[in-house]
């Protein structure tokens, strides 16, 4: 089938090209003034050679009416020269007729490299044969079904590259294919077969190549090494036919991102050099700033936030310059402008100055009215809020009969300026009407950013704002606000950006892309447009340098490099607050409320606390440190982007360590006598306050009890041992019974542990070392003087003598046996055996050992037992004839066999005795001893009758049966108050105590060693250090008046005062030693509601509620504010000075704002908070006039020629 499929398709090319030889020609010139509608990605490959690229990818402009036709021939003119491709058909045909449709038949290719065909292609086609002309690449070359092909994003038309029309943003690529009419590349001939590969799509891979190589920088972009290196992976990638996705995928992103990542380099560099020229620029055209808008506190604030380095003395003119006029003004700056207030607080803020002392008068104090910070318009709320932010500054209180300022009052306001489009589209801030701007938006934004996180509505505002602002945004990247596209517009939109933490070069919603020439645009190259060389910024872009433009310019660029440093953000001057935080010692398991110190008249704020090591101690969101263990670690205290580190020491709780030294006792036994004492010792040396922390005390005690009551026994065991060695007599002379009362003495002694032969007074020990070696003489002697007994020629009458030697010998040590003396009378005895009937002689020793075991009567007498091993010993040293004559007496076999036995179970009486000789029976007080004292007893239990009778210690194995049984009482009664403690809960409440106290006294109720047995006593203890303690001292308060700026009254030394107001905290302090305390609060309004709490860790809080008196009302604790105040503080709002308007709202409703106090409720109970607000209720009066420090619109005659225009101004 394969050759029939390839003799068909070899017919129908043989067709085809003789029809189309007729059509070959020579391409025309092209030319097109119009303007291009778009671009594509045009390449010209021939992969499936192994070849690489005839042309490779460019983007190239498309004019109206272009196809793929007249796309790929212009190219080729441009590339490979004219003349450098032959077709058929027409150029520019469409009609789509065979004949006349466009046929790229082949290219000028001057490769003579040799061909690197991929094996998929070699095993399907035959061998192929090479081109048919040097120098050119086309149709029929190397196989008989080869040619160029198109594809347009990924697809592969049928029909003529005359007839597809190309839009913006195709891909298209010529391919060679070698074989198969296309299946090489991916694709199928006629529709039918399958094709040879499935190649991964390439498009978006051939486009980024195609960026590279259209590039004016192409040179200095191929010179980055990441990017170099990622478009040479990617060239690599696209040339292989067999690739994969993923491969194809990776390269796309790593050529992408490092294209992306130099572009961004570039534009930080030029930023980075631009506040350097600009800050230069600054100082020099602004060699003294002052109090001001222009070359005052916008200049002052970009220097200082973008860390110009200033000449000697310039900030401290400022000042002196800012003095001066508030001196002058008396502290007021403008009865309109509040955002005087506001510009002036970050002037001074940014070079860390505090805001609320200048020549004696607060900045800040203005801002605590409200409605005078409103009285210009949303201008005034954002840059209010902005200032008060800037620094963490607490609002001071609004003088009397006017409305207080809040930062809850002014993001409300603010959010409730947003505005509605026509469309119905909420969304955006402007001055007035329904449109969005950029500017007003982007400084609510700036305005709302710290709440961003924290406050859902503000979140939702926000994100509806950068909509908008993402919407206006234009592909150049900058903005158009009334009426210009202007620089100061985009330096907001940074600012404000910068303020979320969102990076302006990076964030798609701000990246924007011309259609016409598929540049890419951000924010930074948006503004850098407007950049003065040298230094400085335009307002437009065919204006010169603009002063405030160059201010503006400069923050937002300094806002970004603040952001890509990792710094706060532009207007979060709380970085230039020394703030304090001491290091901290503890214990560990101790607690210490933590306390970062910052600058008079600022709040600090949220702290976020942490800690770098969780072992050694944890901190609570509220600053509490609990101490775990020994170490160091670091605690952090973050404030805004400042964070303020110290140095934690955990040192380890005296009273924990010795009751480590206590636990670590474990068994007591003599060795453990002197971890006993340093026990004792680390205890006395104790305070008081550590000693009563000691729970395990008891353990110490009867360990204490056991060392003394072991040595009392050990005592008892070496006086008896004394008392028998005493009783030792070799004056007798020697006998076995001699012998063996001194050898059992020798064991005796062998079998005391090393504290109990400590004991042994060195007499005893001498006189017993003294008789073993008497007592092996006398034996020598004894055995000698048996021989010596014996007359020579020795006869039948000497053969007792004889047995006797022998006996005697048999039961001499191996020692004894190897002396020259014992050795010489053995062969001697051994030369009197020949002299006499040796048989008899053994005969005659087998009676005797025979007779003398007979009368050892069973079972044995302890004492008796060496005589016992010495008949064992004699019978065992018996040689085989004496053995036989032995075994005759049956009697004598049958008591040496239970003499056998016996010595067994005295071994293991013996064995028993000993492993409970040094035992002490003491009070048995856990579960772990009461285990040990019953696995002593089993063992005793386990004996035989006959183990038992020779069992010493009968007297300790009745003491110890005694202890268990008091054990198991005492576990019995524990387990009740165990049980009872598992009853409680892990964590109790009140209603609790009750029950925790009367398991408590259940457990005082039990002995010490009771105790002992109760499991649960950590849970027991954890719920009772959670009852809280009383205080001794009850908490007095005084009376509170609306004028009071503390409050101050009595409580418990040592413990926190803290003060509410409608559940918001307005002052803590502490207690004084003296148990007095004053503790500061914001002035309160009379009628108001106070609730003071003295607390302290580990006890009940105590509380007391007052009421406000008003002025110097007296109090009547109790009641509300009863007094009729009838006074109506009238709002400047209400003036009606028609000169300027700039007290006049344009709302039909005049903003009759009346501040009436609380104490007009004729009912007694508190007001509404917004009685005071207009009728309407809803807050959104239009407010217009005068919005900044200038005006927003400020309007100018241009002298030369008079002409009139409208300048922004974004000064507030």
């Amino acid at each position: 089938m394969k050759r029939v499929f390839k003799s068909f398709i070899s017919v129908l090319t043989a067709l085809i090209l003789t029809i189309s030889a007729c059509f070959v020609k020579v391409p025309t010139a092209y030319a097109d003034e119009k303007k291009p509608v778009g671009q594509v990605t045009v390449s010209m490959e021939k992969f499936t050679l192994g070849l690489g690229y005839i042309i490779e990818p460019v983007l190239v402009p498309i004019y109206e009416g272009d196809t793929g036709a007249t796309i790929i021939t212009r190219m080729m003119d441009q590339n490979l020269g004219k003349g450098s491709y032959e077709y058929t058909g027409s150029i520019g045909d469409q009609s789509g007729v065979v004949g006349q449709s466009f046929y790229l038949a082949s290219v000028k290719d001057k490769d003579h490299r040799d061909s690197k065909i991929p094996n998929y292609i070699l095993k399907e086609c035959d061998e192929p044969y090479g081109r048919n002309r040097e120098d050119w690449l086309g149709e029929f070359d190397y196989t008989s079904m080869s040619g160029w092909m198109y594809a347009v994003n990924n697809w592969f038309p049928n029909y003529g590259a005359g007839q597809y029309k190309l839009k913006d943003g195709d891909v298209m690529r010529w391919q060679f294919t070698t074989w198969g009419y296309g299946s090489d590349l991916g694709s199928t001939f006629m529709g039918g077969g399958d094709a040879l590969v499935n190649p991964p799509i390439k498009d978006k891979l051939t486009t980024a190549i195609a960026t590279v190589n259209s590039s004016e920088e192409k040179e200095k972009l191929l010179q980055n090494k990441e990017v170099k290196k990622a478009y040479d992976e990617a060239m690599k990638v696209l040339q292989d036919m067999e690739t994969t996705e993923a491969k194809v995928k990776s390269a796309t992103e790593n050529l992408q991102s490092s294209i992306k990542k130099y572009e961004n380099d570039k534009i930080n560099q030029s930023v980075s050099n631009a506040v350097k020229e600009t800050g230069a620029y600054l100082l020099k055209t602004v060699p003294e700033a002052g109090f001001g808008t222009f070359s005052g506190e916008w200049t002052v604030l970009g220097l200082a936030r973008g860390g110009i380095e200033v000449p000697n003395g310039y900030n401290e003119k400022y000042v002196e310059n800012v003095k001066k006029v508030v001196a002058e003004k008396k502290g007021v700056l403008h009865k309109v402008k509040y955002t005087e207030y506001s510009r002036l607080i970050l002037g001074l803020s940014s070079i860390g100055l505090d805001a609320t002392d200048v020549s004696g008068y607060s900045m800040v104090a203005p801002l605590g009215d409200f409605n005078g910070v409103k009285r210009q318009g949303i201008n005034g709320p954002i840059f209010a809020l902005i200032a008060l932010d800037s620094r963490g500054y607490e609002i001071p209180k609004a003088p009397e009969g006017k409305v207080q300022t809040t930062r809850e009052m002014l993001i409300d306001y603010i959010l409730g300026k947003e505005i509605t489009q026509k469309s119905g589209e909420l969304g955006g801030w402007a001055l007035t009407g329904s449109t969005p701007d950029p500017d007003i938006t982007a400084m609510s934004i700036q305005s709302l950013a710290p709440y961003y996180n924290t406050n859902e509505k503000v979140k939702a505002a926000v994100d509806r704002g950068l909509t908008q602002l993402s919407k206006l945004q234009l592909d150049n990247g900058a903005y158009n606000s009334w009426g210009t596209v202007n620089s100061e517009s985009t330096a907001q939109v940074i600012v404000a950006l910068t303020a979320l933490g969102i990076n302006p070069i990076e964030d798609e919603r701000f990246i924007k892309v011309n259609s016409k020439t598929g540049k890419e645009s951000n924010l930074l190259s948006g503004i850098m447009q407007f950049y003065s060389e040298g230094g400085g910024f335009k307002h437009v872009l065919d204006m010169n340098t603009d002063a405030m433009a160059t201010d503006q310019g400069m923050y937002a660029l300094v806002a970004y490099e603040r952001f890509l440093d990792g710094k706060s953000s532009l207007y979060d001057m709380q970085d230039q607050i020394n703030y304090t935080l001491d290091n901290v010692e503890l214990y560990d398991d101790e607690t210490k409320q933590l306390e970062v110190k910052g600058a008079p008249g600022c709040s600090l704020g949220k702290i976020t606390w942490s800690v770098e090591d969780k072992d050694v101690a944890t901190i609570s969101e509220d600053g509490i440190l609990t101490a775990k263990k020994a170490g160091t670690t670091k605690v952090n205290a973050k404030i805004g982007s400042k964070t303020i580190t110290a140095t934690v020491t955990v040192k380890k709780n005296p009273a924990k360590i010795v009751m480590e030294k206590i636990d670590a006792l474990g068994e007591i036994t003599l060795e453990k006598e002197k971890q006993v004492k340093e026990a004792r010792k680390a205890y006395e040396g104790l305070g008081d306050e550590f000693k009563q922390k000691v729970t395990n005390l008891s353990i110490l005690i009867n360990a204490e009890k056991t060392i003394a009551a072991i040595k009392e026994e050990n005592q008892k065991v070496v006086d008896e041992f004394v008392s028998k060695v005493n009783e030792i007599d070799l004056s007798g002379g020697f006998s076995q019974e001699v012998k063996g009362y001194v050898l059992g003495l020798k064991e005796i002694y062998d079998n005391l542990d090393k504290d109990q032969k400590a004991l042994v007074p060195e007499t005893s020990l001498d006189k017993l070392t003294n008789s073993l070696i008497k007592i092996d003489k006398l034996e020598v002697e004894n055995l000698i003087s048996i021989l010596d007994s014996i007359q020579r020629p020795a006869t039948e009458d000497d053969l007792d003598k004889v047995t006797g030697f022998l006996a005697a010998y048999d039961a001499m040590s191996d020692s004894q046996k190897s002396k020259e003396e014992v050795k010489n009378a053995k062969a001697k005895i051994d030369e009197i055996l020949l002299e006499i009937d040796e048989e008899k002689a053994y005969e005659q020793m087998a009676k005797e050992l025979a007779s003398d075991v007979k009368k050892l009567k069973t079972p044995i007498d302890k004492k008796e037992l060496e005589t016992g091993k010495s008949l064992v010993k004699r019978h065992k040293e018996l040689n085989d004839r004496a053995k036989l004559y032995f075994i005759e007496d049956k009697e004598a076999v049958a008591n040496l066999d239970k003499i056998k036995v016996n010595i067994d179970q005295i071994a293991t009486a013996d064995e028993f005795d000993n492993s409970i000789r040094d035992y002490v029976v003491e009070n048995i007080n856990s579960k772990e001893k009461l285990k040990s004292a019953k696995s002593k007893l089993d063992t005793y239990n386990k004996l035989s009758d006959e183990v038992k009778s020779y069992v010493t210690e009968k007297e300790k194995v009745e003491s110890l049966k005694t202890a268990i049984s008091k054990a198991e009482e005492n576990l019995a009664k524990a387990k009740e108050v165990d049980d009872l403690i598992n009853a409680l809960p892990e964590k109790i409440t009140e209603s609790d105590y009750e029950a925790v106290l009367s398991v408590k006294e259940k457990y005082d109720e039990l002995t010490d060693d009771q105790k002992g047995f109760v499991e649960n006593l950590d849970k027991l203890n954890n719920v009772l250090s959670q009852i809280l303690k009383k205080f001794e001292k009850e908490l007095e308060v005084n009376n509170i008046k609306s004028t009071d700026q503390v409050v101050t009254g009595k409580g418990e030394a040592g413990a926190n005062i803290e003060i509410y107001v409608d559940e918001t905290l307005v002052g803590n302090g502490p207690v004084n030693e003296d148990g007095t305390f004053e503790v500061k609060i914001p002035e309160l309004k009379g009628g108001k509601t106070v609730s003071i709490k003295m607390t302290k860790e580990g006890y009940e809080t105590l509380e007391v509620t007052k009421t406000v008196v008003k002025g110097n009302d007296q109090a009547n604790p109790g009641d509300g504010d009863q007094g009729n105040d009838q006074d109506q503080d009238v709002d400047d709002d209400q003036n009606s000075d028609t000169g300027d308007n700039q007290g006049e709202d344009n709302d039909p409703n005049i903003d009759n704002d009346q501040d009436v106090d609380d104490s007009q409720n004729q009912d007694g109970n508190e007001s509404n908070d917004n009685l005071n607000q207009n009728s309407s209720g809803s807050g959104s009066n239009v407010q217009t006039g005068d919005p900044s420090s200038v005006g927003y619109l400020a309007m100018g005659i241009l002298a030369a020629g008079g002409l009139f225009f409208i300048r922004k101004n974004k000064d507030n």
